[in-house]
């Protein structure tokens, strides 16, 4: 019972409730043949009778009948992740025995509530054999190949155990199969000094995140959170319930009817020509409202403007939309085959040398594909924004948790054919984005803000998960085909196909698609190199950005080669990569010269196989390996190097600071608070720029009536130019200070800036920063220079742990080392680091976005999609900062850090291909194989083609 859901499910959710919704709950009543009684009748009737039509029955009781006294329930849940899983494979035995031999015997399985089956045959067969001497040669007929024979082989296993065990090996078992939940171990708690909000010189000292306490205990202020206006519209989608079709009609007549519904907007409202706009894709190819097609189930049709948000909603629900179905196109694969590619003006390939050659002159060529997942971005706070008409000049006033406040200004200034000082986007912190809250929302927000201005009022939306989850895209997937020629175990050349899920329009796509290219050659030297990549267009949520943006599935799919080609010749993973590591003045396949600050991943591997021990951990997994069959170990290292830096035109921000008369500092800057610690960082800079404490500044909000032109939040570039802008600011600020300084150098701060006030000297400055164009000086055309101002660099040591029968892993340790170069705030950085470890094992492991042939997303939800939960995280969790000498960059001597680690967590995959490589040799099998991403229980065990009888 304790490994239902979770605590507070089990504590809140009535047994009457359960036994309809709960799948473990009406398991365990049908194994025990349980009995309900309800308020029709006196009668108890077995729950088996009623279990499908229990929603009908208004419980009085349930009878659970007391086991015999050598009875034992056994229950197997098979899940992607440890806890508040729904399974993908549920089994519930009901046995009683008599010296070794089973007299009675319930089983029931089930993968969904409702979809219970009792094994009927298998029962029959197992009745009255002996567990001792089973010959499980006699369930082939009526057990298939797969999961449930594993587990009906796994509960004989264990029911000797149990049968014929002592108490303390009962207990064993018991732990084994729920093991509570042990102390992490993290260097977030043990290596990290700390520091005060009073402290002058906080520069990199791990200071808290300001806002810590007021998220933790709910005080802080979202959009949601915001007082409602007495005159405030909520605005209520029309989304389309088909993938592909034509719409015949929209009939809002019934909606229209209802008391309190102000409007249904659609594209007929949307002013001629605004309809379709330019977002963060390939020219204009967003669209507001469908206009006589949908192209992905959940786009928006039009829109409810009501009294409030359950009126517009049920008003919405009541809008009557007729479609002509179309065939869509869902998968990547039916969009490669039909070659459904994307144009555009983004890089489609990359040549070095003559690949074809290197490959027939090299000793070895492997070859070989490998296809990443889909990604929810999964944000705690969903797409919302509030938008407020002021009523006069045709000035609105938004807010919403964006982390593009410029782009934002720009699409809905469009929309309202206003010039761009009349929209002012205030953003005062966003609940997590990773990317997702970038440009996807913008079709959204510009039918809110058009809602404002045909209805004059102050116009609410916010999108349920179901919503925000169907229609605001992923991160897109990838396939990647390659060719890797080796000799004496270095590599000659490599040759790449890649193909990326864009979705139904471009967003972010096609850069993705170049950049993923860029960052193909990971932490390695190629001689020669060629890569081609297409951009696919299909019938589902358009795919956007989403950390690290394309790097993972890059690097991913250039570790999966390497993995490869180690396997196939009999290469030692670690000494191969070492050999091939990437060395100061290399240059890349984008035209990109290294230097020495640039390449430190070998440092970074080198002091990961130290902390984690690498050599005793590898010999100990494999005398683990050779004592169990059905249990395997892997260790994985794996190193990464992350380019940092926007294009040129990005490559700039502006920052403002105000000194009021007490001493008090506020600071506004063009970036944007995800969660990420941005603001801590800017006023740990501000505090060691002026010499005052943390506690005299404060961030209020980021917004565009403060800073114009915000470039977006992203890239791990945040720190770097808002930093630098602040401290511009902070330079001018000094300088006119100093002559009070130097005249009074004991005076307290607010004596200072009182001196300064009545000198009538200016106590506030605007800051600047633009990145030296030598930090950022590609040329698409040339397709060389610096893409990159600086690499961010690491590695990662990964030990799992897999069951061979039912597929399930466990992450038992995790060692990081990253070089950001002298922090800023080690203790934030190292969280960032451990959160996107986690995010990045999510995605390789557990989290698959799901379609059906119809084009409908399957994954709408928490109990559908799953993502890490605080009991996937390893118990052993250790972060070092890598030491090494100054180097300067951007911002001091620190480097970005939101992004780069992601990578990280995709060690996990390779030490559970590591595992299943194990499993494959006991079965006889050699040399490379695939293993389907994410490494959910059923792909880990189709890997390791194995079966117990």
């Amino acid at each position: 019972v304790q490994s239902i859901k979770t605590p507070q499910y089990r504590c809140m959710t009535a047994i009457g409730d359960a036994v309809n919704s709960c799948l473990e709950i009406r398991l365990l009543l049908l194994a025990t043949n349980a009995k309900v009684v309800a308020s029709s009748g006196p009668k108890a009737v077995a729950f088996e009778e009623v279990s499908k039509t229990i929603d009908k029955l208004n419980l009085q009781s349930i009878f659970i009948p007391k086991d015999a006294e050598n009875s034992f329930l056994i229950y197997y849940k098979v899940a992607a992740r440890k806890a508040n899983a729904s399974g993908n494979g549920n089994a519930f035995f009901n046995v009683e025995l008599k010296d070794d031999v089973i007299v009675k015997l319930n089983i029931f399985v089930g993968k969904t509530c409702k979809s219970e089956e009792k094994m009927d045959k298998a029962m029959n067969i197992l009745i009255g054999k002996s567990i001792a001497d089973f010959n499980f040669n006699d369930l082939q007929s009526v057990v298939p190949e797969g999961l449930s024979r594993n587990i009906i082989f796994k509960f004989i296993e264990d029911l000797k155990k149990i049968a014929n065990g002592s108490k303390d090996s009962i207990m064993k078992l018991q732990a084994e199969r729920y093991p509570k939940r042990s102390i992490l171990a993290s260097t977030q708690f043990n290596c990290v000094s700390g520091s005060n909000d009073s402290d002058s010189a906080p520069l990199g000292k791990s200071v808290p995140h300001v806002a810590a306490v007021s998220c933790a205990t709910g005080q802080a202020v979202f959009v949601e959170d915001m007082p409602k206006f007495q005159d405030e519209l909520f605005f209520a989608l029309v989304s389309s319930t088909k993938a592909h079709a034509k719409i015949v009609s929209v009939d809002p007549s019934k909606a229209l009817g209802m008391a309190g519904v102000v409007q249904f907007i659609s594209v007929k409202d949307v002013p001629a020509g605004r309809n379709i706009f330019e977002g963060l894709g390939s020219g204009e190819d967003e669209i507001i409202f469908a206009d006589e097609e949908v192209v992905y189930e959940g786009q928006p049709i039009g829109a409810i403007v009501a009294k409030g948000e359950k009126l517009a909603r049920k008003a919405a629900s009541c809008v009557e939309v007729k479609y002509d179905w179309l065939k869509p196109i869902v998968s990547l694969e039916e969009a490669i085959a039909c070659k459904n590619f994307m144009e555009s003006d983004s890089i489609k390939s990359f040549t070095v040398g003559n690949v074809e050659k290197a490959l027939e002159n090299s000793n070895h060529v492997v070859e070989g594909m490998i296809q990443t997942t889909r990604q929810e971005h999964f944000y705690e706070e969903n797409n919302n924004c509030l938008v407020i008409p002021i009523g006069e000049d045709d000035e609105y006033r938004v807010y919403t948790p964006t982390p593009a406040v410029l782009v934002t200004q720009h699409s809905i200034a469009g929309i309202l054919g206003v010039p761009f000082n009349r929209v002012h986007v205030h953003t005062k912190r966003v609940g997590c984005s990773y990317g997702g809250k970038m440009g996807r929302f913008l079709g959204v927000t510009n039918a809110v803000a058009l809602a404002a201005k045909l209805t004059g009022k102050p116009i609410r939306c916010h999108l349920t998960r179901d919503e925000d989850i169907r229609i605001m895209g992923q991160r897109g997937e990838f396939k990647g085909h390659y060719k890797v020629g080796i000799t004496d175990g270095k590599i000659m050349g490599a040759q790449f196909q890649l193909y990326k899920n864009a979705g139904w329009n471009s967003d972010c796509s096609p850069d993705i698609t170049t950049t993923t290219m860029i960052h193909l050659d990971a932490s390695y030297e190629f001689p020669t190199f060629d890569v081609n990549g297409e951009t696919c267009i299909t019938n589902t949520a358009s795919n956007t950005a989403f950390r690290a943006y394309g790097a993972p599935p890059a690097m991913t799919i250039t570790e999966n080669m390497l993995f490869d080609a180690c396997v196939e010749i009999g290469l030692d993973p670690v000494d191969f990569r070492k050999a091939n590591m990437q060395q100061p003045g290399y240059e890349t396949h984008f035209g990109q010269i290294l230097d020495e600050s640039d390449v430190t991943m070998a440092g970074c591997m080198d002091e990961v196989i130290k902390n984690s021990k690498y050599y005793q951990l590898k010999q100990e997994v494999e005398e683990f390996n050779l004592n169990n069959r059905w249990k395997k170990r892997g260790v994985y290292v794996i190193p990464n190097k992350y380019g940092v830096g926007m294009p040129k035109m990005f490559a700039q921000n502006g920052a403002l600071v105000h000194i009021y008369l007490d001493g008090s500092v506020l600071i506004s800057h063009a970036g944007i608070e995800c969660g990420q610690g941005l603001h801590t960082k800017m006023i740990q800079i501000v505090s060691h720029e002026l010499g005052i404490p943390m506690d005299k500044i404060r961030v209020s909000e980021s917004a565009n009536d403060k800073v114009p032109n915000p470039i977006p939040t992203g890239g791990s570039s945040a720190a770097d130019l808002n930093g630098n802008a602040l401290r511009d600011a902070c330079a001018q600020i000094n300088e006119r200070l100093n002559t009070f300084r130097e005249a009074n150098p004991k005076a307290p701060w607010e004596m200072i800036v009182g001196m300064a006030f009545g000198s009538r000297v200016n106590l506030s400055a605007y800051g600047y920063y633009a990145v030296p164009e030598e930090l950022c000086n590609f040329d698409h055309v040339t397709k060389k220079g610096r893409r990159w101002w600086y690499f961010t660099t690491g590695a990662a040591c990964s030990l799992v742990e897999i069951d061979v029968l039912t597929g399930e892993h466990t992450l038992l340790s995790a060692n990081i080392v990253m070089d950001v170069g002298e922090a800023i705030n080690p203790a934030i950085d190292i969280a960032n680091i451990e959160a996107a470890f986690i995010q990045g094992y999510g995605w390789v492991s557990m989290e698959d976005t799901l379609y059906g042939p119809d084009g409908k997303l399957t994954t709408r939800g928490h109990d559908e999609y799953n993502m890490p939960t605080i009991a996937d995280c390893p118990r052993e969790f250790n972060v070092t900062l890598l030491k090494r000498k100054k180097t300067k960059h951007i911002l001091y001597s620190s480097k970005g850090i939101g992004e780069p680690p992601f990578f990280n967590g995709v060690s996990v995959y390779f030490a559970v291909k590591d595992a299943v490589l194990a499993a494959r040799r006991d079965a006889g099998l050699t040399g490379k194989f695939i293993l389907e991403q994410p490494t959910t229980p059923d792909n880990v065990r189709q890997a390791c083609a194995q079966t117990p009888f």
